[in-house]
């Protein structure tokens, strides 16, 4: 149950408010304290763990703002509510700068004031839950500390964590793979914070990049080394100095440009466009694609050598659909900071939306569930539910091709629909017949057909 403490200078509104949480089951009798001064309630807090806080705005001499100001410095997540006899949208807009989490009138419906409260609750209860996860995540393993951007419980991802904490040490490449949005950037940036801790980290997406834009970019040229260039221009090997240059995708790169990349891993050589002279580079080197490389030094498609070379430190990300411990906690991660982004409460999310995210298979993985989190919660209100993720989740799947000429038969659609989702669902019939909205039972009969 919910411990709430109840902060007003008058008597008769702690005892009358009390007994209204009581009659509407907010929380239990032992859970409600009272406080009707400033030393009492920092007594209770310093004693006692509190859910909720309901402040009244007039305490005697004393601002209920000053109060409020004073328990956020201390306790900074702890909800506080706002209880006023006016309704005043400045002092409301004053109130939320000092981080009260809700503003209410005494005088409201005591129905509506309750279902209020009620929703205030929930959404604590889940913020805290999300702190409590995000909090205890690396708890176990502190020398992980440095990956807390990369959200996982994920034994296959800690045991990349502890392979690349070893590899801190090394002076070599190091080569990370995995499918497009699993975070390889977000892992090579802590392995460079890892290995070169505050010096500079370069980040090169080099995909699409043409010899003379590849060479420009990572090496700089001299001033007259082509038409344009006025000035001598650094490179991205030059702007990373004894820091970190992290290349991603290079599995397209053409085989001129492969070259480039293997005198630079092999002997950390370089040239400037427009010298003579090679240059050294100091940089740790860390790489990415989201090819198979294997695959194209068989098809002829990329150098032996350097993969080899590439290949002394190799890690692989797998993909969040083979990592399914982690979709619920990126789900909450994502909808807390898109919630602190949109400075909205975070809100309910329901056991049919959470068995329906980890139904699906996620192909564009965690930059795919961060994206559809955050248009999520622009468009949810105070709750999401399994209806609110439907078009998210459905709409890159295959689709039935529909003509003018020759549509589809109902049961040709039903068909494809339970098809989908039983796929989705991973043949799973209860979380099937969520997704698409029937009982399973329904769903049984159908299939049975």
């Amino acid at each position: 149950m919910t411990s709430i403490l109840l902060i007003d200078d008058e008597r008769d509104w702690l005892v009358s408010f009390r007994r209204t949480l009581l009659q509407y089951d907010v929380t239990s009798s032992e859970k409600i304290r009272t406080a009707q001064n400033e030393d009492e309630v920092f007594n209770i807090l310093k004693q006692a763990d509190t859910d909720l806080v309901f402040l009244d705005l007039m305490l005697g001499d004393i601002s209920g703002k000053d109060v409020l100001h004073r328990i956020k410095q201390k306790y900074p997540r702890l909800p506080v509510i706002i209880m006023t006899g006016v309704n005043d949208i400045h002092m409301a807009l004053d109130c939320g700068k000092l981080g009260a989490m809700d503003y209410m009138v005494k005088t409201s419906l005591i129905e509506e004031l309750i279902s209020n409260i009620k929703r205030i609750i929930k959404i604590h209860q889940l913020e805290r839950e999300n702190n409590a996860l995000k909090d205890g995540l690396f708890s176990m393993d502190e020398e992980f500390l440095v990956f807390k951007d990369f959200i996982t419980k994920s034994s296959r991802i800690h045991s990349v964590f502890k392979y690349l904490t070893a590899l801190a040490v090394s002076p070599y490449p190091i080569l990370i793979t995995g499918e497009s949005g699993v975070g390889k950037g977000v892992l090579a940036k802590a392995t460079a914070e890892l290995s070169r801790p505050g010096r500079p980290f370069v980040s090169i997406n080099v995909s699409g990049l043409d010899a003379h834009a590849f060479s420009d970019t990572l090496f700089g040229h001299k001033k007259g080394a082509f038409t344009g260039a006025d000035s001598s221009r650094m490179g991205a090997i030059q702007q990373a100095d004894d820091g970190t240059l992290f290349l991603d995708e290079i599995g397209d790169l053409p085989n001129a440009l492969q070259l480039k990349l293997l005198y630079l891993a092999q002997d950390g050589e370089y040239q400037q466009l427009g010298s003579d002279v090679a240059g050294k580079s100091r940089a740790r080197l860390i790489f990415a694609t989201n090819q198979n490389l294997e695959n194209k030094c068989r098809a002829g498609e990329f150098r032996q050598d350097l993969y080899y070379r590439l290949n002394t430190h190799f890690v692989h990300i797998p993909p969040l659909r083979e990592r399914p411990e982690d979709i619920a906690v990126l789900f909450h991660h994502f909808i807390n900071q898109a919630s602190k982004e949109f400075q909205r409460s975070v809100p309910e999310i329901t056991q049919d939306a959470l068995n329906l995210i980890n139904a699906y298979s996620f192909p564009g993985n965690t930059r795919q569930l961060r994206a559809i989190c955050f248009d999520l919660l622009a468009r949810a209100q105070n709750k999401i539910q399994a209806k609110d993720l439907r078009n998210y989740l459905t709409s890159n799947e295959a689709k039935t091709d529909f003509n003018e000429k020759q549509l589809p038969k109902v049961d040709e659609v039903i068909d494809k629909l339970i098809s989908d989702a039983m796929k989705l669902a991973g043949n799973n019939q209860t979380k099937a017949a969520a997704m698409i909205g029937i009982s399973q039972s329904t769903l049984s009969r159908r299939l049975r057909k």
